[in-house]
């Protein structure tokens, strides 16, 4: 490297197993001694590669990572005005957190849950067989998680499977999957499905503790939100129906593939104006403005909560069939998510 090369931009993970970090920071230095500009973005607890530190998911003040190198190089093919800075940004998780294409077929154990979603906590489900790495057709594609629903039960100990995965904290966050109800699937009574939440899941949403965002399911297949939050009417949380627009309320139809996208931001502490938006199928189904998740900023949003399993206090009102549910793709990032 010598005065007067090109100018960089540099982007690494600071966990890359395959490419030591340590090399983006000779770069770095080797840039300042021969005075050659650049813009250097290292990735908190990120390892090697595009997914790893989410090159389309991730970014600096709602500019992707993929459009700020698009941008780099525009400025300086067309005489615009680079940005040259130094910044450090937490890890998303990948731009594909989990499509389970690298795993072995047939039932996981709680070892083999730990590679696919990183120390996670309160498994439940698992040992007892209720969680299976898929194949196509099953799968959307390639492979995909299915989770077994033992009928006349209730809850994430007895019926499905549940677990809680930490991410890193943020404000602002897009969480999306595709979820398939197999065919002869009984909606009974209700059930809870995956979401967004954030701080102890052993306390209360309190505004200091916690709060959740669990999507539920509710008799014949309507889909709504249950909302853990301070000012919630029922100690199980609110139930928000997904009925934005004029498509009246959202519905799941069995043995077919749906992809949620749940979008929430943050309130100011002090203030009311968070907000919870969820796309079913690309179609707006829930927008929730003045949302108070929080009082305190030291809680963040910082877990997904992994969940399938049939609700309710009565197993009795639950169906008499053992249920399926297929879960692929599932997304975690700061920005929409595309799944075409």
């Amino acid at each position: 490297m010598q005065t007067g090369d090109s100018p960089l931009f540099i982007l690494h993970g600071d966990q890359d197993q395959t490419v030591d970090y340590e090399e983006a920071l000779s770069l770095q230095a080797d840039a300042d001694l021969n005075q050659i500009p650049y813009s250097f973005y290292t990735v908190e607890n990120a390892g090697h590669g595009p997914d790893q530190v989410g090159l389309k998911t991730n970014g600096v003040d709602g500019v992707t990572f993929y459009d700020l190198t698009l941008n780099f190089i525009e400025a300086h093919l067309r005489d615009g005005t680079p940005l040259y800075e130094t910044r450090t940004v937490p890890a998303t998780g990948s731009s594909n957190m989990q499509n389970f294409n690298g795993s072995v077929t047939g039932k996981l154990s709680v070892a083999e849950l730990e590679p696919l979603f990183t120390n996670a906590q309160r498994v439940s489900g698992v040992n007892a067989g209720r969680a299976e790495i898929v194949s196509w057709p099953e799968a959307f594609q390639g492979q995909a998680l299915a989770i077994s629903l033992d009928a006349l039960a209730v809850g994430e100990r007895y019926s499905g499977a549940h677990w809680i995965t930490s991410l890193p904290a943020r404000d602002e966050l897009y969480l999306s999957y595709r979820i398939r109800f197999e065919p002869g699937f009984d909606f009974g009574a209700g059930g809870t499905l995956t979401g967004l939440a954030g701080g102890n899941p052993d306390s209360l949403a309190n505004g200091v503790d916690w709060w959740a965002a669990p999507v539920v399911w509710r008799p014949g297949g309507d889909v709504a939100q249950r909302l853990y939050h301070p000012a919630q009417m029922s100690q199980t949380g609110d139930v928000l129906p997904w009925d934005h627009g004029d498509s009246g309320t959202r519905q799941f139809r069995v043995g077919e593939w749906h992809t949620i996208e749940q979008h929430i931001r943050l309130n100011t502490p002090g203030l009311s104006d968070g907000v919870i938006e969820v796309t079913l199928d690309g179609e707006l189904a829930l927008i929730e403005q003045g949302v108070r998740f929080r009082d305190t900023e030291s809680l963040r949003l910082n877990k997904l909560v992994f969940a399938s399993y049939y609700g309710g206090g009565d197993a009795m009102l639950q169906p008499v069939n053992n249920g399926r549910v297929v879960i692929d793709d599932v997304v975690i990032s700061t920005h929409p998510i595309n799944h075409d």
